[in-house]
């Protein structure tokens, strides 16, 4: 993980997706947020998912509330101040993925999506995030060659259910 002053002086502006778990979420928010100005839920929010992360668990409440933050503060670090937004995708381990994102016809999407039921026990997590974030590219791509754009919510969501089934997958 980059360091808070590396953070801070990030490229945001050359970022249209942020996909990260939930430690680096926590970690992230963590060095961008200016403690004094952060409200004390938001700074509450960060320092419970930041715990929760380090004993591999989720703080779901916790990561929604930090994903929401961060993807209204990202903008105000970009240089570029043309409404440029940043989506977040936040994956939360067995307890699914939860993504905000922005929408051109309403307020920024938030929604969890849980994980399916495991049939088998896991064996190796080594690739499930790698084939996630795979196929969350190849299905954004998709999209766009179908005329779809990443604004279509059940489009989008098709690709994010898909993305959660192979990377649990990956898991056997």
């Amino acid at each position: 993980m980059p360091s808070a002053d590396q953070l801070r002086a990030f490229p945001w502006h050359q970022v249209d997706w942020l996909i990260v778990n939930e430690g680096e979420l926590g970690d992230i928010a963590g060095s961008v947020f200016d403690s004094s100005s952060v409200e004390p839920d938001i700074r509450t929010a960060v320092d419970s998912l930041t715990k929760a992360s380090a004993h591999d668990k989720v703080d779901e409440k916790a990561a929604i509330k930090v994903a929401q933050s961060l993807h209204s503060l990202l903008p105000r670090l970009a240089e570029s101040q043309s409404g440029r937004t940043i989506n977040i995708i936040c994956t939360l381990g067995a307890k699914g993925v939860l993504y905000v994102r922005s929408s051109t016809t309403s307020a920024p999407i938030t929604k969890r999506l849980a994980a399916a039921k495991l049939l088998r026990p896991i064996k190796d997590t080594t690739g499930a995030g790698d084939c996630f974030m795979g196929y969350l590219a190849a299905g954004l791509m998709r999209l766009q060659q179908e005329g779809k754009s990443a604004d279509d919510e059940e489009a989008f969501e098709g690709v994010v259910k898909r993305c959660l089934t192979v990377g649990q997958a990956v898991c056997f």
